[in-house]
């Protein structure tokens, strides 16, 4: 499958970090759908095939990327997911070295665009 066939979600209240990621990743050739709640984004992976779904952990409002990544197993279960987080405590805990479950990746902040496409090229062999 081609990069530009492959729908990319983001999902991430920070508009700014939003905007970076979604630029980055169509620079990279993906289709990108960028969303700045955890609502919106959840409305999208149970109503659209996605392929890559990357989502803050914390972000304002009633469902979570923590939610969105636990979600995964029952709602879509073809969907990768990348979290991304600024909790630098995580990294060290044993949620943070075994992994969010649900999730395929997590991905400590500041992130680099050229990591987060990284992270995607690696989830999606």
């Amino acid at each position: 499958m081609e990069k530009h066939d492959l729908k990319i979600l983001i999902a991430d209240d920070d508009t700014r970090l939003l905007r970076l990621y979604e630029f980055a990743l169509t620079e990279a050739g993906y289709d990108v759908i960028a969303v700045d709640s955890g609502e919106k984004a959840l409305n999208i992976l149970v109503s659209k095939q996605i392929d890559v779904a990357i989502t803050d952990i914390q972000m304002g409002g009633k469902i979570s990327g923590v939610k969105i990544a636990g979600r995964r197993v029952t709602d879509y279960p073809e969907t990768k997911i990348i979290v991304i987080t600024g909790m630098t405590g995580l990294s060290t805990s044993a949620v943070g070295r075994a992994g969010l479950p649900g999730a395929d990746a997590t991905i400590f902040k500041p992130v680099e665009p050229q990591d987060l496409i990284s992270t995607v090229e690696t989830i999606l062999q």
